[in-house]
């Protein structure tokens, strides 16, 4: 299916618990609809198949960024065909559960859409979780332990003396800890 218009869709944590100052997402949006682009919105449990198509019940967004501050005017909501979009933006933060892995399984349908540009694509973000992909590159990373058995935690903590917990499946700075021996 041809995009019926010049549109981007965004999907993301709810809006209502969205901090559009900090999230990159708000500047994307933005740019995209500087750009002449329509910039809708959708949440993980808007999305659905129907009818041999995913879709999603998705609302079109104003965006608006005045003194500093990103400001969204919801223009309109439909369910939309995700095949009608230009560009559909992975922009959903873990937890990595049941509900984050089927969103991207119903999205991955879209992959060989030619019509259709995903960024943050669904098969990548399933074989690459972004805290394990740097131990691919172990020339330009730090050393690394990535555990769940407290002894091999310990020797670590005690090689080093001081490291940093990152949970593999949070985001935006949660679950961090520095731990010092």
């Amino acid at each position: 299916m041809t995009p019926v218009q010049k549109s981007i869709l965004f999907i993301t944590d709810p809006l209502s618990g969205f901090d559009p100052q900090a999230e990159t997402t708000s500047f994307l949006m933005k740019e995209g609809e500087r750009r002449g682009y329509a910039v809708w919105q959708a949440t993980v449990p808007q999305l659905y198949y129907d009818r041999g198509e995913p879709a999603a019940r998705a609302q079109e967004l104003g965006v608006r960024h005045l003194d500093g501050r990103f400001a969204f005017e919801v223009k309109r909501q439909a369910a939309v065909p995700l095949a009608s979009f230009r560009l559909i933006f992975l922009r959903k933060d873990p937890p990595v559960d049941q509900a984050y892995l089927y969103h991207l399984q119903l999205l991955s349908l879209l992959e060989d859409v030619p019509e259709v540009m995903l960024v943050n694509r669904p098969s990548g973000i399933l074989v690459a979780n972004e805290k394990l992909l740097p131990l691919a590159l172990p020339e330009i990373s730090p050393e690394t332990a990535v555990t769940c058995d407290p002894d091999i935690f310990s020797q670590f903590l005690a090689r080093h003396g001081d490291i940093i917990l990152k949970p593999l499946n949070l985001s935006g700075g949660r679950g961090i800890y520095r731990c010092r021996s």
